[in-house]
């Protein structure tokens, strides 16, 4: 009976690490998107850095025009940057949710082994026990 206990959570065990590894690049792959996110901002304020005022009416319209667009599009970024770093914490919280419980399975197969083996410990102390009494008995008096 302890071995098929054994053995099923050993199974457990191997399913509950796949799972966490499989989150675990989930949360990669996010965290990979919101550097790529915050790199895409950096570079829209260094564009808007870049944009010198125009001397005539109708380029300092332009420009105007053109940081405006830029402005929305950072804006837009951060906005998508904040819902990608909540799906970040969605996934962490993920990874440990999914460690804990691969951690609790492998805590249950430990206390399988200790058991199975204070259990083969003690039947052999039986079987020594019966060994001696045996052998006391049958003493030449």
């Amino acid at each position: 009976m302890s071995v098929l206990i054994e053995k099923s959570l050993d199974t457990l065990i191997e399913l509950r690490g796949r799972d966490l590894e499989a989150r675990q690049a989930d949360l990669a792959g996010k965290q990979v998107v919101c550097a790529r996110i915050e790199a895409n901002i950096e570079r829209l304020h260094a564009l808007m850095d870049g944009v010198s005022t125009a001397q005539a009416p109708s380029l300092a319209e332009n420009t105007a025009a053109y940081k405006t667009s830029l402005l929305e599009l950072a804006e837009g970024q951060r906005r998508e940057l904040e819902q990608r770093r909540q799906h970040v914490e969605q996934a962490r919280e993920a990874v440990l949710d999914a460690a804990r419980r691969k951690q609790v399975l492998e805590q249950l197969l430990q206390q399988s082994r200790a058991r199975a083996q204070f259990a083969r410990q003690r039947q052999q102390q039986k079987q020594q026990d019966e060994l001696a009494t045996q052998m006391w008995s049958r003493r030449p008096a």
